[in-house]
Parts: structure tokens; sequence; C-alpha cells
């Protein structure tokens, strides 16, 4: 259906991507929903000329009675299709996500990346430390994720350590940095500002 309304550059991201190319190619548990990237020059014209499209598509095959689609851009400039009667539910933490950002249990994410010259611009949330790696489709491939074979960007790994930080199995959201950590440096820092906080204390 992508391919049918001119999706041409498109690739597994955030973490559908982190399964496909750390997880030996199986879902991430809790992670419901399935990420795809699209890179578009204009995230704004794209959304919504690629949210109309899809809403025809969808009613063309029939299953604009079971899927919905929206777009949003509160946390993120995106597009969603969603199964309406899966039910929703908030997404923690509210400093990332947003106080009224509501997540559907099944979702396809359509994220959006703009280029602009050797620099890239990540949509997918709106915070300071998006990545400025240059998504390349040049000798674009294909990956395995749950038994299947979807296309993917090259250097992949690269993409994600940009977009997340520590990419390991350990990993744990640091706030400060809006990146993730493994979790033995997130339990020395941890200690760390115990002990300066007893210090304090006893000074």
């Amino acid at each position: 259906m992508l391919d049918d309304i001119g999706f041409d550059r498109v690739s597994l991201d955030a973490g559908s991507l982190l399964a496909a190319v750390d997880r030996n190619g199986v879902l991430i548990p809790n992670d419901d929903d399935f990420d795809l990237l699209m890179v578009h020059e204009d995230v704004r014209d794209m959304v919504q000329w690629y949210t109309r499209e899809l809403a025809v598509a969808l009613t063309d095959a029939g299953l604009n009675h079971r899927l919905l689609l929206r777009s949003r851009g509160d946390y993120a400039d995106k597009i969603e299709v969603y199964v309406p009667s899966s039910g929703r539910y908030k997404l923690e933490p509210a400093t990332l996500y947003g106080e009224n950002a509501d997540f559907h249990h099944v979702t396809v994410d359509l994220q959006l990346l703009t280029t602009s010259g050797e620099l890239c611009h990540n949509s997918m949330l709106h915070r300071p430390h998006q990545p400025r790696f240059c998504v390349r489709f040049d000798q674009r491939r294909k990956i395995a994720l749950h038994g299947r074979m979807f296309p993917v960007m090259n250097r992949p790994k690269q993409y994600l350590q940009a977009l997340y930080g520590y990419i390991g199995a350990d990993s744990v959201y640091n706030a400060d940095t809006g990146l993730y950590q493994p979790r033995d440096d997130s339990e020395k820092m941890e200690k760390e500002n115990e002990k300066k906080h007893d210090h304090h204390n006893s000074v």
C-alpha cells in the first residue's frame, strides 16, 4: 500500500529497527507498535498529503472500518495508523511525550525525517538531542524482523545510537540527557549523587 502511493524511501525505525538490528530480529517485549521511517524534504506538507492518500488507500482496501489514522504534531511529527478497539494508554515520562499524548495498543507509526544538505532532522520526538545522522538509501538492503523481511537504511546501528545513545538490552533512560545509557553507568551516577547529597547535608 505504501509503495502504491509513493513511499519510495522507507525503512524500519525506532523500536522495530532496534529489534531487527540488536535483538536478533525478535520483537521487543511491551513494544506493541510498528515503526517505519520516511524521508522527505518538507515534513508538514508530507504529513498532510500522505494522511489524505493513506485515508483513500484504506478505504479502497476496505480497511477503513477497522483501521483509523491521524497525523499528530504534539510530541512528534508523524502519522499513526491504529486499531481503535485496541484501547488507549499514556506513555511515560510525560516530560518526553507530553501530558496529553495518548497512544493506541496496536499502531503503525510512520515517522518522518527531513533532509537539508548533510544534516538530517528526525522529527519522531521534539527533543534537544535530535540526531544529525544523515540516512542514506543508496545501498538499501532488507533485514529480518519477526520472520519477515523489511527495508532498512544504510548503517542502521549508527542511526540508532545517534537517536537513542546506548542501545544494549540493559539500557536505562537518562532524563537529563534525553538518551539511554548502560544500567551500570546509571547506578554509578546514582551512588555519586547520593554521596554528594550526604556530604552536603553533613556540611
